[in-house]
């Protein structure tokens, strides 16, 4: 699978929040963690994930490569949507996939400022 479609099935999963697909392009032991959700097997980690919050919109904006990373993609995203708590978000982040030797993610690392979440979940 090419990194723009890998990229392309990961933000249909995300705004479907559907955890089959989702999980398809995952190893068995992948791991994923962000700024709200310390690092945990993929599987937990959405599970999670899709429970809590949902996303009205996904925009794939780039995608990054190193040749002398060839297992490590980013992809640049923007998100709208909210959380079950009824708090909606607008963010831009970049989500950091390391790939094995079959394309399938074994690491997620997500970056955003968790500044405007938080501020609304003060609220």
């Amino acid at each position: 699978m090419s990194f723009e479609k890998l990229i392309q099935s990961y933000c249909k999963a995300l705004v479907e929040n559907d955890l089959t697909a989702m999980l398809l392009l995952f190893s068995n032991l992948a791991t994923g963690q962000s700024p709200l959700y310390p690092l945990m097997r993929a599987s937990e980690f959405y599970r999670n994930l899709f429970q809590t919050t949902y996303r009205t919109k996904v925009k794939y904006k780039n995608v990054f490569s190193r040749s002398l990373l060839p297992g490590v993609i980013a992809a640049h995203l923007e998100l709208a949507g909210g959380r079950t708590n009824g708090v909606t978000a607008e963010f831009e982040c970049v989500d950091i996939l390391e790939l094995d030797g079959s394309h399938k993610i074994q690491r997620l690392t997500i970056i955003y400022d968790t500044y405007p979440v938080r501020l609304k979940d003060q609220r």
